[in-house]
């Protein structure tokens, strides 16, 4: 809902690669999350993350091991859990990417768009036809066959050893 409606429009000048939970729904593994992954080419990192912001979003500097910082102040139990289980775990994605929160969305759901740098992930658009096979084009947006997801997860997964992996 939230991505046709909201995210796709802010992405439509580039072209980005799909990637996490979003493109593993689309090769058929189904997940639940509150973030959509996005992959644009090195070249346009900066460009794209600047027309999010003026597109309407609000920049979420906080770690992507947290929706709602807000939150973990005001329960301890949470900042807890948090502090001995999470924090320093997604320090590799925090340091390659930036998250931006939607605005049209209701108090309790938290929505991120997470821009994601393709030297991180090991994928960015195609630029080639022969590259292009191995993606769905739909308009701007290219999502990874499901053997290079995989391969790019495994690969992205295996560069941090704090991860809980």
């Amino acid at each position: 809902m939230y991505f046709q409606r909201s995210i796709v429009p802010a992405l439509k000048l580039f072209q980005v690669v799909v990637w996490g939970e979003t493109a593993l729904d689309f090769v058929g593994v189904k997940t639940m999350t509150p973030s959509y992954m996005v992959v644009p080419s090195e070249e346009d990192f900066d460009a794209l993350a600047q027309h999010i912001l003026d597109s309407g979003f609000r920049s979420a500097p906080w770690s992507y091991a947290t929706n709602d910082p807000k939150k973990l102040k005001a329960d301890p139990v949470k900042e807890k859990i948090y502090r001995e289980g999470y924090e320093g775990q997604y320090q590799l994605i925090d340091d390659n990417s930036l998250r931006f929160k939607l605005l049209d969305t209701p108090p309790d759901h938290h929505v991120l768009l997470v821009l994601i740098r393709s030297k991180y992930v090991g994928l960015a658009p195609p630029t080639n036809e022969a590259s292009a096979k191995r993606f769905t084009q739909v308009d701007h947006l290219f999502y990874p066959d499901r053997e290079l997801m995989l391969q790019s997860v495994i690969s992205t997964l295996l560069k941090d050893k704090r991860t809980l992996w």
